[in-house]
C-alpha cells in the first residue's frame, strides 16, 4: 500500500520588520531588499502600528539664557557753562583748569554745572547658567499620523488611499512594490510631527 503523498506550497515568505522614531521633518525609513532566488513576486503587504514618541531622557530646565555680546556700562559727562552773569564774549573769552582738573572761564561771569547723558558703553560676554534638572528616564510623548507613502522617491499617497490617521493591518502594495533584486529599495513613511511607527513589510514569492 502506497502512503500518499503531501502537498507542498511553494509560496515563501519574507518580512521586514522595523521601529523607528521620527518628526515632521525626519520621516520613518523602511528598507528592503528582493530574495536573489525570488521567480517570482506573488504578493506584497505593508502593515503598521503608531506609537508614543519615545524619548530616553528626562529634561526638566527652569530656566536657560543664552550669552550676550551688548552688556553696556553707561557713564555721564558733567561740563560748565555760563550762568548768564558777565559771560566775555570771544575772542576775550579764556578757559583754564586748577590743580583739581576744575574747569573756569576767565572774567567776571559765574558758572553752572550741566550734567549730559550716556556717552559711551562697555561690551563683555559672558554666560547664564543653566538650572533645572536632568535624568535618563523612559517618557512617552505624541502619536503621529502618516501623511505621506513613497516608495525609491515616487509618491503613492493617494494611490493607496492615504493620508492614513491609524494603524493598517496587510495593506496590499504589490502594484507599486519595487521587484528589482540585488539593490536595496526604501519606502518612505512622512509623519504628522512627533511619533514612533512599528512597521511589517511582507513579501510572497515563489523561488
Amino acid at each position: 500500500m502506497s502512503s500518499p503523498i503531501a502537498s507542498i506550497d511553494p509560496t515563501k515568505t519574507v518580512d521586514h520588520y522595523d521601529r523607528d522614531d521620527g518628526d515632521a521633518t525626519h520621516p520613518i525609513g523602511i528598507k528592503y531588499l528582493v530574495p536573489a532566488h525570488a521567480n517570482g513576486i506573488i504578493r506584497v503587504t505593508l502593515s503598521w502600528s503608531r506609537e508614543p514618541f519615545r524619548s530616553t531622557a528626562d529634561l526638566n530646565p527652569s530656566s536657560v539664557a543664552a550669552n550676550t555680546t551688548d552688556h553696556n556700562h553707561s557713564h555721564s559727562h558733567t561740563m560748565l557753562q555760563d550762568n548768564g552773569t558777565n559771560f566775555p564774549t570771544p575772542p576775550n573769552l579764556e578757559w583754564w583748569k586748577d590743580g583739581g582738573g576744575n574747569l573756569y572761564g576767565l572774567g567776571a561771569g559765574g558758572f553752572d554745572a550741566v550734567t549730559f547723558g550716556n556717552a559711551s558703553g562697555e561690551s563683555a560676554t559672558h554666560s547664564h547658567a543653566l538650572t533645572g534638572s536632568g535624568a535618563q528616564s523612559v517618557t512617552d510623548g505624541p502619536i503621529a499620523t502618516i501623511t505621506a507613502l513613497s516608495l525609491d522617491g515616487i509618491d503613492y499617497t493617494a494611490t493607496l488611499g492615504g493620508p492614513w490617521a491609524g494603524d493598517i493591518v496587510e495593506m496590499d502594495i504589490s502594484a507599486v512594490f519595487q521587484k528589482a533584486a540585488g539593490a536595496w529599495h526604501n519606502i518612505v513613511l512622512s509623519l504628522s510631527g512627533l511619533g514612533r511607527i512599528t512597521s511589517l513589510l511582507r513579501i510572497y514569492y515563489t523561488s
